[in-house]
This record gives C-alpha cells, structure tokens and sequence, in this order.
C-alpha cells in the first residue's frame, strides 16, 4: 500500500506529521492550532484531492523507492517504545517517536501512515466521505499499522476494526474494478485476522479474481490474501503475475518493508523466489496514447 508522489529523499524531512511538533520532548503531547490547521486544511485542499488515490498499501511498493538514497536501509528493527504506544492506539506519540529513529524506508513508510490517520482525525486533512478513495486510503493505513503490532505481538484490534470499517465504506461507495479491491482488501485483513470462514466466503463470492489478476495493483493485493491464508504456492504465482507488471522492478524492496509476508519471510522456498525478483529485468513499460486535443 505504497504510492506517493513525493521523491524519497525528500521524505526524511516531509514525514514529520504536521499534527505534532517534533523538537517538543516525546512524553508531551501537542496539538496545531487551529488557525494552523484551517491554513493547512485549505491551502492543501486541492493537493490532498489530486493525490487522494495515491497512497500506501499493504500490497503496492512505492514509486519513492526509486529515487532512495544510496545509504538509506530499507529496514530496522521497531523500537519497543513505538510499539508500545502503538498497541494503546497512540498514533501521534508513536510517529513523533519512530522520527527520532534512524530513518529507514520502512520507517517513513510507517511514519506516513500514522499521519494519515492523525490528521484525518484532526480535521487537518480534508476527507470527502462520499469518495470510495478516501475511505480506502484510510483503510489501507490502519490495515498496515495493524499488521505491523500484529508481526511484533501486539496486536491493536482497534487498528483491525477501523480498518474494516473504512473498507466497507469504501466498497458502498465504489464501482467495479474498485469495489473488488476494496473486497479483496477486507478479505486479505480478515484472514490475518483469524477470521478465516469470512474471508474465504468474501473472496469467493465479491472477488473477481481475473479482474485483479489483470493489473499489478490487483496482483499484489491477491498476494497479501494468499500471504495472510498462509498458502506459499497462491501467493508466489499472484508475486509472479504483480512481477510481469512491475515495470520499474519494485516488488523485491516492497516485499522487504511490507508486513504482509511476515508469515512467509522466513521460508526458503519464499526466500529463494524473492531473490529472483532481484536479478530478472523490470517489465517493459506499456506504451502512452494520447488523446487528440
């Protein structure tokens, strides 16, 4: 769940969440004024709208990471700290404290979202609850956060219900191509939820399988399902078919920050296809057509 148009080596500075002040010590909390957050709201008004359907994913690299930093790491182990904090729901401590972390991809990635819901919830942030896009966005960032305290033993089963909650809404709201993967989305975090009946009966009934398996957005999210089931064989074909798509050879960093694979990570036989995203060319990129004027 990782699309920003900003590049990454801007990103060490632009993922300060504009809800906290980060030189004010970590154990108080801050809030924007609110003549701050009415400028803010306003003056990114358009910015948020353009962008709204670019944001992360449990099951989509991010562009950004083609312009990292050399010296940058992908990942770091978490700090219990922020683990903690994010366990009891305290997405604001938790970011202001992860920022003080050497920076990772991973880091900023998670840094990102937990600004996504802090200022959703401050009203800094515009939302348009009629848009499909906004509540999926909002879904896909508490979907991330939950499997993340989920992969270190701490799982916020708050994180896990608004997430279902926003992907129902987003799936209301949407239409086609949309709502299967606000459905595919919403089966794959059940199932790492333990709801396995649900999940299965979601993905066989409200899934269009070829439809998804049609684009790389698609492909990946049909492998974060088959990745939370635990079946190794549906994931790597669904990573096989996301690979044919990727045409700038994102998928081997993704995979590295992404907590949708902590349950695979681990197996050889994972570990040794992974490792062949690495060395194979990227996919030739589709060619643009343009539309007479």
């Amino acid at each position: 769940m990782i699309i920003l148009t900003l590049l990454i080596s801007g990103l060490a500075t632009a993922a300060v969440p504009k809800w906290v002040a980060p030189n004010k010590p970590v154990a108080a909390k801050t809030h924007a004024p609110a003549h701050h957050a009415k400028k803010t709201a306003s003056s990114k008004k358009s910015r948020h709208r353009h962008h709204a359907h670019k944001r992360y994913s449990p099951a989509q690299p991010p562009p950004a990471l083609l312009s990292k930093p050399r010296n940058m790491p992908l990942t770091r182990d978490i700090p219990p700290a922020v683990i903690a904090l994010l366990s009891d729901g305290d997405t604001e401590l938790a970011a202001r404290r992860l920022y003080l972390e050497p920076a990772t991809i991973q880091n900023l990635f998670l840094i990102r979202e937990m600004q996504k819901i802090g200022e959703t919830k401050q009203g800094i942030r515009s939302f348009n609850k009629k848009d499909h896009r906004e509540w999926l966005n909002l879904g896909i960032a508490y979907h991330n956060l939950y499997l993340m305290t989920k992969a270190y033993k701490h799982p916020n089963r708050k994180f896990l219900s608004q997430a279902l909650r926003a992907y129902g809404m987003a799936a209301h709201r949407a239409k086609e191509e949309h709502r299967d993967e606000a459905e595919l989305l919403q089966a794959a975090l059940e199932m790492a939820a333990g709801k396995q009946k649900v999940a299965e009966t979601r993905f066989q009934k409200k899934v269009n399988i070829e439809l998804m398996s049609a684009t790389f957005r698609g492909a990946t999210y049909l492998a974060a399902y088959h990745a939370a089931a635990g079946h190794l064989d549906d994931t790597l074909a669904a990573l096989q078919q996301a690979h044919a798509k990727d045409t700038d050879n994102l998928l081997p960093e993704w995979i590295a920050i992404s907590f949708d694979f902590a349950g695979l990570r681990d197996r050889p036989e994972f570990q040794k296809f992974v490792t062949q995203f690495e060395k194979s060319p990227p996919a030739a990129p589709r060619p643009r057509h343009h539309r007479n004027r």
